[in-house]
């Protein structure tokens, strides 16, 4: 009976040493680096960045210029700029000048800059980049040139960027230069409107200027009251009917003055309609390659 008391004292006390062990190396830098790229790998983003960042907290971070890059995708894909922004930059700052992670973090900062800002401004300038056809990752990189360029609908600035050459170009990428070079031709030659030639239209003809822009059901709907109240005022005119004069003559001068005002705003708002299509194309070309 001793014997057997020992040995459950003794399996208790290595139970226990395991046990302790086990939380010991559950709290260890490494087990936040290793259970952070883990997490990452299945798409759970934001516990991949809380764990690693609980590794550069408690590691020296002047080292792991890797790590940062991790973090800044994990925010990144999780479309929280600001902290992504701060990682890539601090990462820059420790990886090599020069070297393939150095322009994987320039392009991050670049694809956050074309996601977010207005007018994004891309650094570093395209020419101090390699030539056509040295590296893929600097084709990209003159790809969100163009793209930034569109973004602010500099369109002849846009076409800068262009390869002449796109034979020694990967298929995705020249696909990505075929596609800009198709919205740089929509952006030069947007349907536009013109207010003025609108609102004369109706002036002419009353609903003519909703026809130019598009819009005939609110031109026929336009020609039918001006119209309408018109031969009503000219009917109380002939029947000596003053009220009916001229009620529907004031009827028909505020709808005349609305519908020459109305063909002139429908002009306006039909070029915004056709810039904001354009935007949301871009937009979404945007959204498509700086995907990481």
């Amino acid at each position: 009976m001793r014997i057997l008391w020992n040995i459950l004292l003794f399996s208790t006390i290595i139970l226990a040493q395991d046990s302790t062990q086990s939380i010991y190396r559950a709290y260890t830098p490494h087990y936040f680096l290793k259970f952070g790229h883990y997490l990452f790998e299945n798409r759970d983003y934001a516990r991949a960045a809380t764990e690693l960042e609980r590794f550069l907290f408690i590691q020296p971070v002047d080292t792991f210029p890797r790590v940062h890059f991790r973090v800044a995708l994990a925010y990144f894909r999780l479309e929280a700029y600001p902290q992504a922004q701060l990682h890539f930059q601090s990462a820059l700052t420790l990886a090599p000048p020069v070297s393939p992670l150095a322009d994987s973090l320039r392009l991050g900062l670049a694809a956050i800059a074309l996601r977010t800002a207005n007018s994004p401004q891309l650094s570093p300038p395209l020419p101090n980049l390699p030539q056509l056809g040295k590296d893929g990752i600097h084709l990209t990189y003159r790809l969100y040139h163009a793209l930034a360029q569109l973004k602010q609908h500099h369109f002849q600035q846009a076409q800068v960027y262009l390869p002449q050459d796109t034979a020694q170009i990967s298929s995705d990428v020249r696909y990505g230069f075929f596609r800009v070079h198709r919205l740089i031709k929509k952006g030069l030659h947007l349907p536009q409107k013109s207010p003025w030639k609108a609102a004369l239209f109706s002036t002419l003809l009353p609903g003519s200027g909703k026809f130019y822009t598009r819009q005939a059901g609110d031109g026929i709907y336009s020609f039918l009251l001006v119209v309408g109240s018109s031969l009503l005022s000219y009917r109380g005119f002939r029947r000596g009917d003053p009220f009916q004069k001229f009620f529907f003559g004031g009827a028909a001068l505020f709808f005349y003055t609305g519908n020459i005002y109305g063909s002139y705003l429908s002009a306006k708002m039909y070029n915004q309609r056709a810039r904001e299509r354009l935007n949301e194309e871009i937009q979404q070309e945007i959204r498509y390659w700086t995907r990481f």
